[in-house]
């Protein structure tokens, strides 16, 4: 099945994935020398999520970095990549030959705090998000249990454990939301390789050195190498976004999400991203996984 991607959905995809890849190999792939994947799809999502619980110069800034110009521009595109995977995420099961696709957003509310109506209209309508309200204050390890059980599931059990250990530490009365994401793929080559065919091949990496990887042949095109592999990585991206320019969002004294909850004591600020991705690549086919998530904390005034 085809699905048509509009002109603009295109545009974004060169500017925004350029620009968040350049950042994040510079932070966590070349400089460390490991394999870095990760899903430009997931992390403009959330940061599109994040745009529409915020105003003033925070999302001047998320329209600079996303590459759009008004919220209606934000919420039309994501609109567009959201339905790009609807026709593979419908509950009578996936087509035999078509590819397995599925995206879905969830939010978890501090129970304290209720989703402003406009904010919740989009986050239901557009990003057909499920809000949940939440004990952050004395059940933060019942709630990161769920969140990463919620990952999981979504993503046929390929990203575990997305909220860590330092996730935990930070996750307290203060809470006021949890907003994540979890995009999965897995689609079958239209001709099969040989698996008797996949041969131990030399491979350049970026530093010069040399390595040994299985390389499949296809049987159609013999003169192509394709190099079997499988990939995870994890990070937490706040610092990666504040160097990429996308600060506001993550400083406690500047940041303005002032339009998701009510009612707010003191000023919300991102305090921490995290991200999760996985891809394999084998003589049967690809199945890659991600899943981003962000936890919102309320800045209390001081006394």
């Amino acid at each position: 099945m085809e699905v048509p991607i509009e002109a603009e959905t295109s545009s974004f995809n060169t500017y925004f994935c350029l620009l968040l890849a350049n950042n994040i190999l510079q932070e966590k792939g070349v400089e460390n020398g490991s394999n870095t994947v990760i899903s430009p799809f997931s992390f403009h999502l959330l940061l599109s999520l994040i745009a529409v619980g915020s105003k003033g110069r925070t999302l001047e800034q998320l329209f600079h970095c996303l590459g759009s110009k008004s919220l209606e521009d934000i919420n039309s595109l994501a609109s567009q990549m959201i339905d790009l995977a609807s026709p593979f995420n419908e509950s009578s099961g996936v087509p035999i030959g078509e590819p397995d696709l599925s995206f879905v957003n969830a939010a978890w509310v501090a129970q304290s705090l209720k989703l402003k109506p406009s904010f919740q209209e989009i986050v239901e309508g557009v990003y057909h998000a499920i809000a949940k309200e939440v004990d952050f204050a004395n059940k933060a390890e019942k709630v990161v249990a769920e969140v990463n059980a919620w990952a999981e599931t979504a993503t046929r059990g390929l990203i575990r454990n997305l909220l860590t250990a330092e996730a935990l530490k930070v996750i307290n009365e203060d809470t006021a939301l949890i907003l994540a994401n979890a995009l999965y793929f897995k689609g079958t080559w239209a001709q099969l390789f040989d698996t008797s065919k996949t041969k131990q091949r030399v491979f350049h990496l970026l530093d010069g050195e040399k390595v040994h990887v299985p390389f499949m042949t296809s049987n159609r095109f013999e003169r192509y190498l394709y190099n079997r592999f499988k990939f995870e990585f994890e990070f937490e991206a706040s610092e990666a976004m504040i160097k990429m320019g996308l600060d506001l969002p993550f400083n406690t004294r500047k940041a303005e999400i002032t339009e998701m909850v009510d009612p707010v004591t003191g000023r919300l600020f991102v305090r921490k991203m995290f991200h999760k991705c996985f891809i394999e690549v084998n003589e049967e086919g690809t199945e890659a996984a991600a899943s981003t998530a962000v936890i919102i904390e309320q800045q209390q005034q001081s006394v």
